[in-house]
């Protein structure tokens, strides 16, 4: 395999893919998704699609091209144009039959939409956001004035605050359950970029298929599923297209990138 990583970010999952790939004789560069970055696709057999934020559309140009050329591209999603927003994952979910938190899309143009959720607490999301940034959570009287401090020119997310008993990451490469933990943290926010504490977990077989399940109906095939369990219940709070591993990795002692590696090199 010759693998060609698209990436505008130096992550240390990068360094761990790149580690695994030639441990295992394949080649691997690593380039940012702009449009030269076609004229080298020859040169390649698999293309990874891993952070490309603020480069979303010149990515999936890059994916699709890819897979006309007649490379293996992960995700297949991107490859065939369709790149979901987090709005388009929840409602993907919700008509799959899992429960999710109430959420709403909005701009400026129907921020009213969201005053369904005055008097509670709320959590604002930019929907091009990730690893706990640009996330906040917003008390019941604040929301109005929260507002006027948003930017105006992006999209955002408001969801429903969940009183969770336990937040669950699962990471899952094509159908397999790689593993997961939970995360551990004093604050709501419970992102491992964002401080919080990796701890293994057994996972229950409900736990591994849902996982399985949520990557699969949203046609993500290496995914970072949070989890959070309210009640007894189960709730889907993200599916994430390229998870951070390098905490899971530590948490876990299961080699994540090794996985994807393999996963890819198998298409």
């Amino acid at each position: 395999m010759k693998l060609l990583i698209l990436s505008v970010e130096e992550q240390p999952e990068i360094e761990r893919l790149k580690e695994e790939a030639k441990k295992s004789g394949h080649g691997v560069e690593v380039k940012s998704p702009e449009k030269s970055t076609e004229r080298v696709l020859p040169s390649f057999t698999h293309v990874l699609v891993r952070a490309v934020k603020g480069a979303g559309e010149a990515a999936k140009e890059i994916a699709m091209k890819a897979r006309s050329l007649g490379l293996r591209v992960v995700d297949e999603r991107l490859a065939t144009g369709k790149g979901f927003n987090k709005a388009a994952i929840y409602s993907i979910l919700k008509k799959n039959g899992f429960s999710v938190p109430e959420t709403i899309a909005f701009e400026e143009k129907n921020f009213p939409a969201i005053r369904k959720f005055q008097g509670k607490e709320v959590i604002i999301k930019d929907v091009k956001g990730k690893r706990g940034q640009d996330v906040f959570k917003v008390n019941k009287t604040e929301l109005e004035v929260f507002y006027q401090r948003l930017d105006k020119s992006k999209k955002y997310l408001a969801q429903e605050f969940l009183r969770i008993d336990k937040e669950l990451r699962v990471l899952v490469v094509g159908t397999k359950v790689v593993g997961g933990f939970s995360k551990q943290s004093s604050n709501w926010k419970k992102n491992i970029a964002a401080g919080a504490t990796p701890v293994k977990e057994q996972l229950s077989v409900e736990i591994k298929n849902a996982s399985v399940k949520a990557a699969s109906i949203t046609k993500t095939e290496i995914a970072g599923i949070d989890l959070a369990l309210v009640g007894g219940k189960i709730f889907v709070l993200e599916v994430n297209r390229a998870p951070g591993f390098i905490g899971f990795e530590k948490a876990t002692g299961k080699n994540a990138a090794k996985e994807i590696i393999q996963y890819v090199a198998s298409k």
